[in-house]
């Protein structure tokens, strides 16, 4: 038998035009909805977007891409004229697909169907997004809509409106939260702050985490010290104390690298065990504030002056590593493991480390697609394949 009969089959291309598979939907009732054609070295689903071809100018152009879940609701945009349109080849979106589009575009909107397995799909993608740091908004379309069966019945002009509207992605987690719990009640708050509160705690980006928790705040009406105080008490109580220990104050505006560096520091100044752990496995030079160096370098130095507070703070020649120890210090323990707890921090700095690196590729990967230079094209791929693998690796 044909793997594809009874399917209506859509050519899949490359970036540049070529057809390396084929798809098929289902013309009756069966299952799966959509199949592939098998993967091969040119066809790998998972890394691939349906009309990203032939969508990629109108990204560009509009600064923003339309991500749908179909071959049909990709196709249904393009002819109503929505061309920034690409889908996800009917599979649950991956962090690969997200990287490629954020080679060239700077934000998305996510319009998947309306009913409970469209729903499902989104929230699973808005993950994807965030750990892709590619801003994205979500479209709740009205009924039990698709893409296809709304541009068909309302039109391209309220397509456009309802992506303009579509929910940044915390007020679409906060408006499907509010639907689960009764925000008037304090128990209805507790619940909410506590789901959403998870996805404020694994973001990285200190910024966004703030506005997440104004936010939150001013819509349940409770007080954002309140919420600060909730949120310790649930990274505290994941797995490995992720996160920097309460008694510590972040300092305003740094990065999730800063941050972590601090928590290192911590577990290295009152934990010798994780001293020995450590040393001959990171190096000062992984630091990348001097203050954070130089207290690195006295704790990583073999001899007492590493585990006696006073003979330490004789090595340190600036006052702000002076002054970063002595807080260090005096802040509360808060890892059960420490050891692991400082194993996790190593492999989050290399694998920011590894993040910057693949950001500096896609920069030239998206240099290097305007002037339509393949062989260059080529090479970066190949390079950014392997800092993906390395990542990976690091997170194992």
């Amino acid at each position: 038998y044909d793997a594809l009969r009874d399917r209506v089959i859509f050519p899949i291309h490359d970036l540049q035009g070529r057809p390396v598979a084929f798809g098929g939907r289902v013309l009756a009732e069966g299952t799966p909805k959509y199949l592939n054609t098998r993967e091969t070295s040119l066809f790998v689903k998972g890394r691939m977007l349906y009309a990203l071809g032939d969508a990629r100018d109108a990204v560009r152009e509009t600064g923003e891409a339309v991500v749908v879940e179909g071959y049909m609701d990709a196709l249904t945009c393009h002819q109503y004229g929505v061309t920034n349109a690409v889908a996800s080849l009917g599979t649950a979106l991956t962090l690969d697909q997200v990287l490629l589009l954020k080679r060239f575009t700077p934000r998305a909107v996510l319009v998947y169907d309306s009913d409970a397995a469209g729903i499902g799909a989104a929230e699973r993608g808005l993950d994807v997004f965030d750990q892709a740091e590619l801003p994205v908004r979500v479209v709740v379309l009205p009924g039990q809509s698709d893409p296809d069966a709304f541009l068909r019945r309302e039109g391209a002009e309220a397509f456009r409106r309802a992506c303009a509207a579509a929910l940044p992605i915390f007020e679409y987690r906060l408006a499907a939260a509010q639907q689960r719990y009764d925000s008037k009640t304090v128990e209805g708050k507790v619940g909410i702050v506590n789901e959403l509160g998870q996805l404020i705690i694994s973001g990285s980006n200190p910024v966004r985490q703030g506005e997440y928790v104004r936010l939150l705040a001013d819509r349940l009406g409770v007080r954002e010290e309140a919420i600060r105080g909730q949120l310790g008490r649930l990274r505290r109580e994941r797995p490995g104390g992720r996160g920097l220990p309460a008694e510590l104050p972040p300092v305003p505006g740094v990065g999730a690298r800063v941050l972590t560096e601090r928590e290192l520091l911590h577990l290295l100044v009152v934990n010798p065990a994780v001293r020995e752990s450590l040393r001959g496995t990171i190096f000062p030079e992984a630091f990348i504030e001097p203050d954070h160096r130089e207290l690195a370098a006295a704790l990583l130095a073999d001899g007492e002056e590493a585990s006696e507070p006073g003979r330490l703070r004789e090595r340190l020649r600036s006052a702000t590593a002076v002054s970063l120890l002595s807080r260090l210090l005096m802040a509360e323990p808060h890892a059960r493991d420490p050891v692991r707890a400082a194993d996790a921090c190593v492999r989050r700095i290399r694998g920011i480390d590894l993040e910057e690196r693949i950001d500096g590729l896609m920069g030239a990967l998206r240099d290097a697609d305007r002037a339509r230079d393949l062989k260059r094209i080529e090479e970066l791929q190949g390079e950014l394949q392997k800092l993906q693998a390395q990542k990976q690796g690091v997170g194992h």
